[in-house]
């Protein structure tokens, strides 16, 4: 789950609702909270493949930034190189992301 709202100490609000519905079951899935445009700062492609980098990992962090350096609790997620997201040929833009066109 991602939140665009500042730090929290226990979870972003979004996450502690999720969080509070598994709570009660015994089971679930792996919970994983994160915030994003921080500073105002937009959310691009680049962010988005670090969050999914993020899942793919043995051990998913929890409670993450993305887009700023976090040199004080050190959440931050590492990016990687710009990625190209301009729509192709046959291709539309949808929210940053390229996407065939029908």
């Amino acid at each position: 789950m991602l939140d665009r709202t500042n730090l929290r100490r226990l979870g972003e609000p979004l996450y502690r609702d999720v969080c509070t519905v598994f709570q009660n079951t015994g089971s679930g899935p792996v919970l994983v909270g994160g915030r994003y445009g921080l500073g105002s700062k937009d959310f691009t492609p680049v962010m988005v493949k670090a969050v999914f980098d993020n899942l793919r990992g043995s051990a998913p962090k929890n409670h993450f930034t993305v887009g700023i350096t976090d040199d004080v609790s050190h959440t931050s997620l590492d990016l990687g190189a710009d990625i190209d997201a301009a729509p192709r040929h046959g291709e539309v833009q949808i929210l940053g992301l390229g996407a065939t066109a029908p």
